[in-house]
């Protein structure tokens, strides 16, 4: 990086730039003419640049992108200087040009406030205080998004459970935005669960102590049995067992 511009650590791009997007984000790599094809005949005979392309998704509508020219399709790889062609971070309606590579760090955090929200997929609720017994070993999993075959992170139908002693209540009357969250569950047994909380939240997160704070009520047959205010955290996990 430092050969590219001055001012930045001597990594490797591919490491300054998975540093800057966050360890989740799902980096994709291209090699393209650094946007110069016409189509038209102009394009013949022509030695095209040759650019290295990062991009990804950080949150649903937070996107990066950088763009580098480090020679020509013709010459190949050159020796001299990389060239940054383009700096983007935005939603797809609104990208911002970004006009050194020093500023993204700071842009992109800034973007993770405005876009803030906590993502719940592929994580886990787990209390943070074991010592309400009527609920221990409970924890939470919420699904709202999902990345197609294309790689986009998209809205889908919101679902749901609550692992409470090794059964699985599936969650209704889900609701959840960057503030809240609500449900009730499906019975089992009898038992079912009631949850309205608030999302102590200021910037995009997948892994949080305290995330969540809320009244949890365990009903048998319909009517309370159990009630306890609880606090979550949330903790990322490698694989997302929920159905």
């Amino acid at each position: 990086m430092s050969d590219i511009e001055n001012g930045l650590p001597e990594i490797s791009f591919a490491e300054w730039f998975r540093q800057t997007v966050g360890e989740h984000s799902e980096i994709f790599w291209d090699i393209n003419d650094c946007g110069e094809q016409s189509g038209t005949a102009a394009d013949r005979g022509r030695d095209f640049p040759m650019c290295v392309s990062a991009n990804t998704q950080i949150v649903a509508n937070l996107y990066v992108s950088v763009n580098i020219q480090f020679g020509s399709f013709k010459l190949g790889l050159t020796k001299t200087k990389p060239v940054v062609r383009s700096i983007n971070a935005g939603d797809e309606l609104a990208s911002e040009w970004v006009d050194n590579l020093i500023d993204l760090p700071d842009k992109v955090d800034d973007l993770r406030l405005t876009f803030g929200w906590l993502d719940p997929n592929g994580g886990e609720f787990r209390i943070s205080d074991a010592s309400s017994t009527a609920f221990d070993t409970l924890t939470l999993r919420v699904k709202t998004m999902e990345h197609t075959a294309e790689g986009m992170y998209v809205p889908v139908a919101w679902s749901g459970n609550v692992m409470f002693r090794g059964h699985e209540y599936k969650m209704t009357s889900l609701a959840t935005d960057s503030k809240n969250m609500q449900f009730e569950t499906t019975a089992y047994r009898g038992i079912s669960f009631r949850f309205v909380g608030k999302l102590a939240v200021t910037q995009h997160a997948d892994v949080g102590e305290g995330i969540m704070h809320g009244r949890m009520t365990k009903l048998l047959r319909g009517k309370r049995s159990a009630e306890a205010d609880l606090v979550f955290d949330h903790i990322q996990c490698p694989v997302n067992r929920m159905k």
